[in-house]
């Protein structure tokens, strides 16, 4: 009995993250010719610059970027965990639309719960480089971008971010 308590109350092990939602995904992109891909890749993150304005210059620069890496999806108002979700859609408007509405995210949780948010509102939205998926496949490191606020002419002949379908296993 105590062993069996014991075991119940001891941190999780490594042995059992590779089946950990949220780690692995189905990656779906536009290629530049807008050929449909996907890939199977883990360590899933959102990638994102911040910029820190100094009032006196710091090696001749009045800025300095970081990047930041998160396990889920920043937005203005919420922040989605890539654990949280089974699927996040990116659905891209057509030419004409205004600049805010470029780009909505679809999060549909496992048990069928749909949200949605809006690209405008991704953290990283208004620096000069836009924010990004990166993952890994073979070891490799892959970065797709999220150009939130471009235009479909903007975006025309540039990989293009479809969906990321979490799956529980690699």
């Amino acid at each position: 009995m105590a062993l069996v308590v014991a075991a119940l109350l001891a941190p999780a092990s490594d042995a059992g993250e590779p089946n950990k939602r949220g780690k692995y995904a189905i990656v779906h992109w536009l290629d530049e010719s807008g050929a449909p891909r996907e890939v199977r890749g883990g360590e899933i993150r959102y990638g994102y610059w911040v910029r820190t304005q100094y009032n006196v210059p710091r090696d001749g620069k009045m800025f300095a970027d970081r990047l930041e890496l998160d396990k889920g999806i920043p937005l203005a108002k919420n922040f989605v965990k890539f654990t949280s979700v089974d699927v996040i859609e990116l659905i891209w408007a057509g030419e004409g639309t205004e600049a805010s509405k470029q780009l909505e995210l679809r999060f549909t949780e496992p048990k069928g719960k749909v949200t949605t948010g809006s690209g405008n509102t991704l953290a990283g939205v208004n620096h000069a480089s836009p924010p990004f998926i990166q993952y890994m496949v073979d070891g490799k490191e892959h970065r797709i971008e999220i150009p939130p606020l471009a235009t479909a002419a903007q975006r025309q002949g540039k990989p293009l971010l479809q969906k990321l379908v979490f799956v529980l296993h690699h």
